[in-house]
């Protein structure tokens, strides 16, 4: 899972990175120009990246981990291209869940001690995946 957010910061970078530092905003014209000398000739890539980190500290017991961060992320990425007649775009997603709880999840009656339990039981140890979100031609 490295290697696919490797892939993507690579990606957004080579997409961003036509403007040199300390230039003026080109207009949005000469930007599209840009992108077409770049890593895919006549395709507009994008991306995002969400992370949010989330703490878990009310559950007082002895018999299971009731106190952890763990960090949520959510990489997105987008090739599109557009000409007359013709449309096409691909999007990918990589949710990717890291340093969830090993043990925030107990037998009756404590059950799962906050979300890092339930999203630890229903994944196993898989921290991420990779998919097709959306994807058309036309």
């Amino acid at each position: 899972m490295r290697l696919v957010a490797a892939l993507g910061l690579a990606l957004l970078c080579a997409a961003a990175g036509a403007e040199e530092a300390g230039a003026p905003p080109d207009p949005a014209g000469a930007r599209a120009k840009q992108s077409d000398a770049g890593l895919l000739p006549g395709w507009k890539l994008s991306g995002s990246l969400r992370v949010r980190p989330e703490t878990w500290s009310w559950f007082g017991t002895a018999a299971g981990d009731g106190t952890y961060t763990y960090i949520g992320s959510l990489l997105r990425l987008q090739a599109l291209r557009q000409r007359p007649g013709e449309d096409y775009a691909l999007e990918l997603a990589v949710p990717w869940l890291a340093n969830l709880p090993e043990d925030a999840s107990q037998p009756a009656p404590l059950g799962q001690l906050g979300l890092g339990g339930a999203y630890r039981d229903a994944s196993g140890s898989q921290e991420a995946s990779l998919f097709i979100k959306q994807g058309y031609c036309g």
